[in-house]
């Protein structure tokens, strides 16, 4: 991004207020191991204990945990009002150096993994999993009104993990989503390519990706008040308006 851009985008933050979408709910990168096990066993009690996406008796310790943890960046979402766990996700990194690269979305449909192989070319690509939200914690309930208009808490994960990959140089990020996450994050402004792929993993999952500067770009668009929510305003992840003609059109 040219130096003209980068004081345009500064315009516009001086211009518009910027609002705290979700003021009592803060995401931070864990730094500790206690944190991370927060994490595991907020998991252990969504994906365990109340979806029964897992067996109970796999995780004796009730933290959910699986081979990719040790590698990834743990986000946790906390309740500022009360210090309440209520919601966490990880991130898994690969470069382009990588000669075998791993993520879960390979491990479940080698068609997803030779596209991206095929076609993901430069920088850093990450893959956003264990995306979970408390069911039970009242900072975390979705109204109708969320769904209708596309703001809704888990946008407060997707602020984390704004914070946690700011200038990591991450060019491309994949996700195997639930279909209603990914209408949800389609009405939020989000807008991220589908080959046609689907896996049947705790029900019907779509891996879905996207270059990240053109997801941002577009997402400023169709949302500017998201954008300015999840990077803060433009400080973790400027505005980049030539990302969209820039972007790779990936052959399905």
């Amino acid at each position: 991004m040219g130096y003209m851009e980068f004081v345009r985008t500064a315009e516009i933050g001086r211009r518009h207020k910027h609002v705290d979408l979700f003021p009592t709910l803060n995401p931070r990168t864990c730094r500790t191991i206690d944190d991370i096990r927060t994490c595991m066993r907020l998991r252990y009690q969504e994906y365990c204990v109340n979806r029964s996406w897992e067996a109970l008796e796999q995780f004796p310790d009730g933290l959910e945990r699986d081979q990719y943890d040790d590698s990834a960046v743990h986000i946790l979402l906390e309740d500022q009002r009360t210090g309440d766990p209520v919601g966490t996700v990880r991130i898994l990194y690969q470069s382009f150096e990588a000669k075998d690269p791993q993520f879960p979305s390979f491990e479940r449909s080698d068609r997803f993994q030779k596209h991206m192989r095929r076609h993901w070319t430069k920088g850093k690509l990450i893959e956003i999993s264990r995306f979970t939200l408390s069911r039970e914690h009242s900072a975390t309930k979705v109204s109708r009104a969320d769904l209708a208009t596309g703001i809704f808490p888990a946008l407060a994960l997707v602020r984390g993990i704004m914070r946690a990959i700011a200038y990591d140089d991450v060019d491309t990020v994949i996700m195997t989503v639930a279909p209603g996450l990914q209408r949800m994050l389609s009405r939020s402004g989000f807008r991220y390519h589908d080959i046609g792929v689907r896996i049947d993993h705790r029900g019907i999952r779509v891996p879905i990706y996207r270059e990240l500067p053109a997801l941002l770009a577009e997402l400023f668009d169709k949302n500017v008040e998201v954008w300015r929510y999840i990077t803060d305003n433009g400080e973790t992840w400027p505005l980049d308006r030539q990302a969209l003609e820039r972007e790779t059109r990936y052959a399905i």
